[in-house]
């Protein structure tokens, strides 16, 4: 019991400390500021990337962040060939992301 008392009261802790997390970031969402751009570079484009990349999108949406309203997201997915995702890479830095997220196969 006391146990399963303990591991709610973590539980309830890591939840308040998301949201605590996140507010600020949903907060400067709503309040106008200038639009943020995230550069997103996947590896190879195959259903198990997509899905990786919907729930990216989805989580930044439950943080108040929608793409084209208070962000751009830049995506650019490879084919696992070294010369594109170095193409991509250069691509994406020219935009002068505030953010970079790289995801591997």
């Amino acid at each position: 019991m006391r146990a399963m008392l303990g591991a709610m009261k973590r539980r309830d802790f890591i939840r308040l400390a998301g949201a605590a997390a996140a507010w600020p970031l949903a907060v400067q969402a709503q309040q106008g500021e200038r639009m943020r751009r995230i550069a997103v570079l996947m590896s190879a484009d195959n259903p198990e990337q997509r899905t990786n990349h919907a729930a990216f999108l989805q989580s930044l949406k439950q943080l108040g962040w929608v793409d084209g309203e208070n962000v751009r997201i830049e995506t650019r997915w490879a084919d696992g060939t070294a010369s594109l995702i170095r193409k991509n890479v250069t691509d994406v830095l020219a935009l002068a992301p505030n953010a970079v997220v790289v995801r591997r196969q």
